[in-house]
């Protein structure tokens, strides 16, 4: 198959389209653009399950977590809900829960909120918890800053920016109950995070290195690597932020993006899930926040380029190609995500 539907959203203003649907068509190298929606401020994260997505808002102060029905072609608004805190930037899903990671908050630092899926697909608030801390990189880490949740069961796990941790919590009768927390390398700045069985991978945005977590009554750090070349100066190294990380579908392969030096990194996941640097391989444009899977094609949201652009994955050589494809945006995109 090399025809794939997306959808992609990013930050711009009500006024300005930032919400779109596309088919990509790797096979010719084009974009088409079949849906294109205002009336949004800043929709930078998405999430679908069948004819439901969810987006953010991701406003200052208190965010809000949307519900649209797609099933009828253009998407129809169905609620909008506030999500207790600011800065909305993350959302996950299991069953009848949905957890929205909120950067920020009315008081530094920000925090989780809670909701029940209702049998329609809109949301329910149900809990916020608040998170602190502090790490040692004063201009990113004065305060804590929710990035990304996880669901697993009752158990609910936050990447910390912030803070430098992994904050835990078990949910009990709609409430998020604190458990102890894990403390990542001091400056790392957790991001996001993809779990395989007993093994996580987490992405430090300001570290820019994958630690890869064995899981378990205790979790301990299996691998600590980098997702920039050797010998990347301390400037350099200084001013990127790796993004997004993503695991291909066979468990083979881990993707992760990074700004600043505005590339993609491979690793091969071995058998004893320990990574293996194969490729690093420019993405084509300024600030790739988010990139997706689509076969071994990756499709890269890159916000200060205004831009999306497409690389694929030969598998043989083991090695990344940026292909001769680009669709320019009106708004800054930050999220991809599948039909």
């Amino acid at each position: 198959m090399r025809k794939y539907r997306f959808w992609a959203g990013g930050y711009g203003s009500p006024d300005e389209k930032t919400l779109f649907k596309y088919e990509a068509d790797f096979e010719n190298g084009t974009f088409e653009r079949l849906i294109a929606l205002s009336g949004l401020e800043n929709p930078s994260y998405l999430l679908k399950r069948g004819d439901i997505l969810y987006s953010v808002e991701e406003m200052a102060g208190v965010g809000n977590i949307l519900t649209f029905f797609t099933g009828e072609g253009r998407p129809r608004l169905i609620t909008r809900e506030i999500t207790l805190s600011g800065d909305p930037c993350h959302i996950a899903i299991s069953g009848d829960r949905l957890i929205v990671s909120n950067y920020s908050g009315a008081l530094p630092g920000g925090g989780i909120t809670l909701y029940r899926i209702n049998p329609d697909g809109t949301t329910s608030g149900t809990d916020f918890r608040e998170q602190t801390g502090s790490g040692p990189v004063k201009e990113r880490q004065a305060f804590a800053h929710a990035h990304s949740a996880y669901i697993d069961g009752e158990r609910v796990t936050a990447c910390d920016l912030g803070a430098d941790m992994l904050f835990r919590y078990r949910i009990e009768n709609d409430r998020l109950v604190e458990d102890e927390p894990w403390y990542a390398p001091p400056g790392s700045g957790p991001r996001h995070m993809v779990t395989k069985g007993e093994v996580s991978y987490l992405l430090g945005e300001l570290s820019a290195h994958i630690y890869v977590l064995k899981n378990g009554e205790k979790t301990e750090i299996l691998q600590d690597i980098d997702t920039l070349p050797e010998g990347t100066a301390e400037e350099k190294r200084r001013l990127n932020r790796a993004a997004a990380i993503k695991l291909s579908p066979d468990g083979r392969y881990l993707f992760v993006s990074n700004r600043g030096e505005d590339t993609v990194t491979v690793f091969k996941v071995n058998d004893d899930k320990i990574l293996s640097l194969l490729d690093i391989c420019p993405c084509g444009a300024p600030e790739p926040r988010d990139i997706t899977l689509f076969g071994d094609f990756i499709l890269c949201a890159n916000q200060a380029g205004k831009c999306i652009t497409a690389l694929e994955f030969d598998r043989e050589a083991e090695k990344l190609s940026l292909l001769k494809m680009k669709e320019e945006l009106e708004t800054s995109p930050s999220c991809i995500i599948s039909d």
